[in-house]
């Protein structure tokens, strides 16, 4: 019989640290309950959001460059329903005489802005095929409060995440929060961890996506469900990334799109 190929950096459940898996619950259930006080909450500013226009922008087509844009075939006729989609990503306009096919980009611009060379804040990324970011939050420095869009074809039900950070830091620890989940408990309290793929890792190794993360822990928050009793769950866990400047993705499980 075949042997079983295993996951790269894979839970062991004879691992010792895991024995403290339970810990983190109660650490991160009071930090959030603490936040909730007005006393207690820091500055905070959002970093990403799905809907809303960027503050970083003053142009009226901010996320849009044109040198990203790919070529149309000549000899189409004008389209009076045109959208602009890059990975996924779509808006209606009003018809400018644009050759009968979608502007296509290879990649939009970011909705946060690296100030300068000291910012250390996350640039996040979900307008791509199967990515389902919503909005981010950065609560600290090195922390960030992650809201997901809903998952398709369900009424409110959220499980899958797929979304990217750049401007990373090496060896720096982050802190992430998914909050809108609806299961009440996870495998994510036994062991499994979020899959990711560094950019630099899969250059330099050849080792693509990859189970990891430390400090994970899936638990109820205090945002009420809008269907049915019950608290929405959020999934915390922290990352060191290992290159400065990366572009690392998190999954659920291994995405796989059209493309593929």
């Amino acid at each position: 019989m075949a042997r079983r190929i295993k996951f790269v950096d894979a839970y062991n459940e004879d691992d010792p640290k895991n024995s403290s898996l339970f810990n983190f619950r109660d650490g991160y259930m009071c930090k959030e309950q603490m936040r909730q006080l007005d006393k207690y909450m820091k500055t905070t500013k959002v970093v990403y959001d799905q809907a809303e226009r960027s503050p970083y922008y003053t142009e009226a087509d901010q996320y849009l460059d044109e040198k990203k844009l790919i070529a149309t075939k000549e000899g189409e006729e004008p389209n009076a329903n045109q959208r602009f989609k890059s990975r996924g990503y779509k808006r209606n306009i009003i018809s400018n005489s644009i050759t009968k096919k979608d502007k296509i980009y290879t990649s939009l611009n970011p909705f946060y802005v690296v100030q300068d060379e000291n910012d250390t804040t996350l640039v996040f990324e979900g307008r791509f095929e199967s990515g389902n970011l919503k909005r981010v939050i950065q609560i600290e420095e090195f922390e960030y409060d992650v809201l997901l869009r809903n998952d398709y074809n369900s009424q409110g039900y959220t499980q899958w995440y797929y979304f990217s950070v750049s401007n990373t830091k090496k060896d720096v620890k982050y802190l992430f929060n998914l909050k809108n989940f609806f299961k009440p408990d996870s495998l994510y309290n036994q062991g499994m961890k979020p899959l990711i793929y560094s950019t630099k890792r899969a250059e330099e190794t050849g080792v693509g996506w990859y189970r990891g993360g430390e400090d994970i822990c899936y638990y109820p928050n205090s945002n009420k469900r809008k269907s049915g009793p019950g608290n929405m769950c959020t999934l915390s866990f922290s990352v060191e990334f290992v290159y400065e400047k990366d572009e690392v993705f998190f999954a659920h499980c291994f995405p796989f799109t059209y493309r593929d």
